[in-house]
């Protein structure tokens, strides 16, 4: 799986009261994930369970359940479970309007269980609608907020009629959004007509504990067959939607493999188009400089090889993985997607490019791997930028923050009837 849940990774920190009463800490909190494969969404749902957690909140978390068709997400349910979260497993095979009704039926149930909860969806398409809505209109609870973790990607799904009602019914049970940089806020208003006034930005966060730069980098290059000369550039990715820009990173790297004998090119990741990359890769004649690890689980390690990352997405809601290159002291070239302008300050904490362009990808790796000191002045100052804005600590608060000003002013609105 991408992004490494282990048990063994993250130690569980014993439990702290909640700081600053941000919200009470007897309210419960229900979070809600469509996910059913392990990705950048898993990963966020339980670093927020798992830092609510350790503040002293009761969390549960609602998802699919497993032993369905396609299921890939109990890597998660196992890690939630650990952190003490309550897992509420829902099946979701069911398509007939009676197994969509006992589904709703579970569903309002659960939301009731936990009165006065807070009930948050985390959701990684904008199309997810439907049964969590309508449960959270009958569930009742003190406060709806809704993230989106993905862009309304229009040229993937095309925003049809039906997209922007559902995007209109919805303001009435809503009573907060959440997107992950401040370009989304633009696009949920522009093409579904989302009001901007609800809706608000909470950076990502990084387990700073397990992003410690270099640990474990020399047996990890070894492992990896890298020579201590060489010059390893590498991405961390799903291999799938065109989006991603996979394919970019590959023609970067026929640009810059004549130029620089001792480049090589590490992608970390798997998915459905990975044989094309390897098509594209073998036609560009570099197949043996460049190494595909697939899926893993020691993403910390593998950023340690690097030298360089680059992140060629484009279009994105984060991403995550920025943060965790930066993190990880490493110097780093992003495209100007989601929220990389926002936390990166082009010749400072990293370069940053146009997307679509494999020329600009190469040409700054290349101001990079010929400049030594700006190198670890750059990944220096990342670290730096990481450690202090982009905890999973600062996150959960801004969360709690969040939470505590929804839950009072759907309180202070007479119509109400949440209490």
């Amino acid at each position: 799986m991408r992004l490494g849940l282990g048990h063994a990774q993250v130690q569980h920190r014993p439990l702290q009261p909640a700081r600053n009463q941000a919200l009470p800490a007897d309210v419960p909190i229900v979070l809600y994930t469509d996910v059913w494969s392990m990705g950048g969404t898993a990963i966020y749902v339980v670093k927020l369970a798992r830092g609510l957690r350790r503040l002293g909140y009761r969390v549960a978390v609602i998802c699919g359940a497993a032993g369905i068709a396609g299921d890939g997400i109990e890597p998660m349910r196992a890690e939630l479970r650990r952190a003490g979260v309550e897992v509420h497993a829902i099946k979701d095979d069911d398509r007939s309007p009676a197994g969509r009704l006992r589904r709703l039926r579970r569903f309002v149930s659960v939301i009731r269980r936990y009165r006065g909860c807070v009930f948050v969806t985390l959701l990684g398409y904008y199309t997810a609608t439907g049964t969590s809505t309508v449960a959270a209109a009958l569930g009742q609870p003190s406060a709806f907020v809704r993230v989106d973790l993905q862009p309304p990607v229009v040229n993937e799904v095309p925003v049809t009629w039906r997209h922007r009602f559902d995007a209109w019914w919805q303001n009435f049970v809503v009573d907060r959004y959440v997107v992950g940089c401040a370009e989304n806020v633009v696009d949920f208003a522009r093409f579904l007509g989302r009001p901007a006034a609800k809706t608000e930005v909470i950076h990502t966060g990084i387990e700073l504990e397990r992003f410690v730069p270099d640990r474990n980098r020399e047996p990890t290059r070894r492992a990896l067959g890298y020579s201590p000369d060489a010059m390893v550039i590498g991405t961390v990715s799903r291999i799938a939607e065109e989006r991603k820009g996979i394919a970019h990173f590959a023609a970067m790297a026929g640009l810059l493999a004549p130029r620089f004998p001792q480049a090589r090119f590490l992608i970390v990741g798997d998915g459905p188009t990975r044989g094309a990359l390897e098509r594209q890769i073998a036609a560009l004649g570099i197949a043996d400089r460049v190494r595909i690890t697939g899926w893993r689980t020691d993403i910390p390690d593998l950023l340690a090889a690097m030298d360089i990352f680059v992140m060629p997405a484009l279009v994105e809601g984060g991403p995550t993985t920025v943060l965790e290159a930066m993190a990880m002291a490493k110097p780093t070239v992003s495209t100007r997607v989601g929220m990389v302008p926002e936390v990166m300050e082009h010749g400072r904490s990293g370069l940053i490019v146009e997307p679509g362009n494999a020329q600009a990808l190469a040409d700054a790796v290349a101001t990079l791997l010929t400049d030594e000191p700006l190198r670890r002045r750059v990944g220096e100052q990342a670290r730096t930028v990481a450690e202090a804005r982009f905890s999973v600590e600062t996150m959960v608060e801004r969360y709690l923050d969040l939470f505590r000003r929804t839950r009072r002013a759907v309180r202070s609105k007479p119509s109400s009837g949440r209490r």
